[in-house]
C-alpha cells in the first residue's frame, strides 16, 4: 500500500510561485545587464519588451504535441505559433533591447500589438470606415463581374463591364454596409454611425463621449495602482539585484514585482 503523499507546506508552494518569475537567473545565455541605469530609457516600447522577456511564459516553448493514434503521429503547432507575440518574444528572450537590431525591434513591436497601458497597433487597425470599405467592395465586384467569361459582347465586352459607369444600387449599397459592418462585428470593433457634416469639436466629443459609455459598464472595478511603465526598469532592476546578492528579494518586492509582470498579456491571433 502506497503511503499517502504529504501535502505541499505554503512555504513549498510560495517558492515554485517565485521560481516561475526567477527562471531568467538561472539561465547563462539570458543577458541580465540593467543597460537603462547608465543610459536611462524613455522608450515605453523598450521597458515594455525588458518586461515581456523576463515573464514566465517566455522561459521555454512547450513540448510538441501529437495526435494520439494516428501513424505516424501528427505533431501540433506548438501555443505560441498561435500567439506571434509569445513566439516572438521567446525567440529573442535571450537577448536585452540594446542588443536587439532594428529589424527585430520592429518585428516585437508589430507581434506585441497591445500589452497593459500601451497599444503598439498602427491607426489603421484600429479604425476603419465602413461606408469607403462599401464602396470599394462595390467596385471590386463589378470590376470582377465584368471580367467574368459569360455573357460576352463583341469585341470580348461583357454586360456586366457597363455597370462601371453607374452608382451602385440600393441593394448593392446596403449588402456591402450590412458585410463591412459584420466583419467588423466579429473581430470585435465597436460599430458607431456618426452623422455628417459635424465639426471636428464636436465629432470628437460625441465620439469620445459614445466610445467611454460603451465600455464603462464592460470596464473591470479599479484595483490598486498599477506600476506606471516608466517604474517598470527600476523594479526589475530591485527585484533582481536582491534575489542574486541578497539570497532573496523580500516578499513585498517579489509581490509588486510579479504583478508588474502578470501585466503582459500574449494576445492570440484572430484572423
Amino acid at each position: 500500500m502506497n503511503a499517502k503523499r504529504k501535502p505541499a507546506s505554503p512555504k513549498d508552494i510560495w517558492q515554485i510561485i517565485r521560481g516561475r518569475y526567477t527562471w531568467h537567473l538561472r539561465e547563462r545565455e539570458f543577458d541580465r545587464s540593467h543597460w537603462w541605469e547608465k543610459a536611462p530609457n524613455e522608450d515605453p516600447i523598450a521597458a515594455c519588451y525588458e518586461l515581456a522577456r523576463r515573464h514566465p511564459l517566455a522561459e521555454k516553448p512547450p513540448p510538441t504535441i501529437t495526435f494520439p493514434g494516428t501513424e505516424p503521429p501528427i505533431p501540433l503547432p506548438p501555443l505560441s505559433e498561435f500567439q506571434p507575440s509569445l513566439h516572438c518574444t521567446r525567440c529573442l528572450a535571450m537577448k536585452s533591447w540594446l542588443n536587439l537590431t532594428d529589424s527585430e525591434r520592429t518585428k516585437w513591436k508589430s507581434s506585441i500589438r497591445k500589452a497593459r497601458g500601451l497599444d503598439l497597433r498602427p491607426d489603421e487597425s484600429v479604425c476603419r470606415n465602413l461606408t469607403s470599405l462599401a464602396g470599394s467592395t462595390i467596385a471590386q465586384r463589378r470590376v470582377e463581374a465584368a471580367m467574368a467569361p459569360d455573357s460576352l459582347l463583341p469585341y470580348g465586352l461583357n454586360t456586366s463591364a457597363f455597370s462601371l459607369y453607374f452608382d451602385p444600387t440600393d441593394e448593392e449599397r446596403e449588402a456591402a454596409i450590412a458585410k463591412a459592418a459584420l466583419e467588423a462585428y466579429r473581430q470585435g470593433y465597436l460599430l458607431l454611425a456618426v452623422a455628417p457634416g459635424l465639426a471636428t469639436e464636436k465629432l470628437q466629443s460625441v465620439v469620445s463621449k459614445n466610445y467611454r459609455e460603451h465600455f464603462r459598464s464592460d470596464s473591470p472595478p479599479k484595483r490598486s495602482q498599477r506600476a506606471r511603465w516608466q517604474d517598470w526598469l527600476s523594479l526589475i532592476s530591485e527585484f533582481e539585484d536582491d534575489e542574486l546578492k541578497r539570497g532573496g528579494a523580500k516578499n513585498q518586492v517579489f509581490a509588486r514585482y510579479r504583478r508588474t509582470v502578470d501585466q503582459i498579456r500574449f494576445m492570440y491571433r484572430l484572423d
